[in-house]
């Protein structure tokens, strides 16, 4: 009776053909090439220098059948030509076996209006010049000392679109929330240096560093390392060696992923103040488990992954074909690149003070949980240490061929 209630919207996150439909059909393409040219030259008889060029793309198209336009599932609804309650393949002569006449048929014209098939296409092309000078300096400690020096500069490139009816949120009726276009860049220029210095027969030191600017992050790092190994005896050898390191932000770091998750939320509408509110978690029935959109934004903020690395070991070789390693290793990393709070326990903790209004939470009209909203961050440290041991013995059968332990 329209003169005493209201008729609302209604929402439905549902399956119009059924559970079966999903993913039937779908079709992923990659193409994926890559190029090198480069020229090697020596210049004198103890230097040598390479120039090279690398260029790589990949290309991936996602076609996704059943992909249902909501413009069509509400008119086609709306209008009675479609039964939402009938058959989900087509069989136009069903009649309803309940009552016996009731038509439950859907014919497949009225089907195949519901759905259309979606592409989502992404593309990451990376270019390399790189340019190497390497050769023997000078005499070090009666022995040649080799060097190399370098550079390099490399431009990474990606561009992702989803299906543009689903980015209009006029896609799957799951599509709740709109996805512009991912575009990122990361241009990097490096320069390096790598020593080899023999201290007699017995000691060799190795030295290497390495400096890289991030253009569009706007960050510079340096990254030594250094090694050595002392031949102590013929059957005993000492290696170590310890250095820094760096991991970037990722251009998809850098910018929006979604992804989709099943999340428990405590508050509800209420039915009388049309007010929303938390509902105690000891109250039965009243967590309820909702498919919600999480999108994880990045930050131009971030910076780089750091870590130190210490490794400490020796070699035995105490008898004719034995060899005896045995090593320990420190990685010691800071400033982890992550995803903040999960999306749980942000809702969770939403209802911590009895209020639930956090900004990275949103809901529709009646209160259902829609989307929720994190971020990349720096956080934490990690240090992880271990040992490695490993012993070998080949066996002096060496008419039959080689045969190891």
């Amino acid at each position: 009776n329209n003169a005493i209630h209201q008729a609302v919207d209604v929402s439905a996150i549902a399956r119009p053909l059924g559970s079966q439909f999903k993913d039937i059909d779908r079709e992923i393409g990659i193409d994926y090439w890559r190029g090198v040219a480069g020229v090697d030259f020596d210049f004198t008889e103890r230097w040598n220098a390479n120039l090279s060029y690398m260029y790589a793309s990949s290309k991936r198209t996602d076609d996704r059948a059943y992909e249902f336009v909501k413009q069509n599932v509400n008119d086609l609804l709306l209008s009675g030509a479609w039964n939402p309650f009938g058959t989900s393949v087509a069989n136009p002569t069903l009649i309803s076996p309940k009552d016996g006449t009731s038509v439950a048929a859907n014919s497949d014209e009225v089907l195949r209006s519901l759905w259309r098939t979606a592409r989502d296409e992404a593309e990451t092309t990376q270019t390399v010049f790189d340019f190497v000078v390497s050769g023997e300096a000078f005499n070090w400690f009666g022995a040649p000392l080799g060097l190399a020096v370098g550079a390099q500069y490399r431009e990474e490139d990606l561009t992702s679109f989803i299906d543009a009816l689903t980015a209009s949120g006029q896609g799957s009726l799951q599509s709740t929330v709109t996805n512009a276009p991912v575009r990122g860049t990361d241009k990097v220029t490096s320069y390096f240096a790598e020593s080899v210095m023999p201290f007699g027969r017995a000691v060799e030191l190795q030295m290497a560093v390495r400096h890289e600017s991030f253009e569009d992050a706007g960050f510079d790092t340096t990254d030594p390392k250094i090694a050595a190994r002392w031949q102590a005896a013929d059957w005993l050898a000492l290696r170590g060696s310890f250095g820094t390191s760096f991991q970037a932000p990722s251009v998809r770091q850098k910018s929006t992923s979604l992804e989709s998750a099943f999340i428990q939320d405590s508050a509800r509408i209420n039915s009388v103040t049309g007010a929303l509110e938390c509902v105690p978690r000891n109250v039965t029935n009243t967590n309820v488990a909702n498919n919600t959109v999480v999108r994880v934004v990045g930050s131009d903020d971030l910076k780089p992954q750091q870590a130190e690395s210490y490794t400490f070991g020796l070699i035995l070789q105490p008898a004719g074909g034995v060899d005896i390693s045995l090593d320990y290793w420190r990685f010691d990393y800071e400033d982890l690149i992550t995803p903040d709070e999960g999306a749980q326990a942000i809702v969770t903790n939403d209802c911590a003070d009895g209020i639930p209004n956090d900004p990275r939470i949103s809901r529709d009209a009646g209160g259902q949980l829609r989307t929720v909203n994190s971020l990349f961050i720096n956080a934490g440290s990690v240090l992880t240490q271990g040992i490695d041991l490993a012993a070998s013995y080949e066996l002096p059968w060496r008419r039959l061929g080689q045969f190891g332990l």
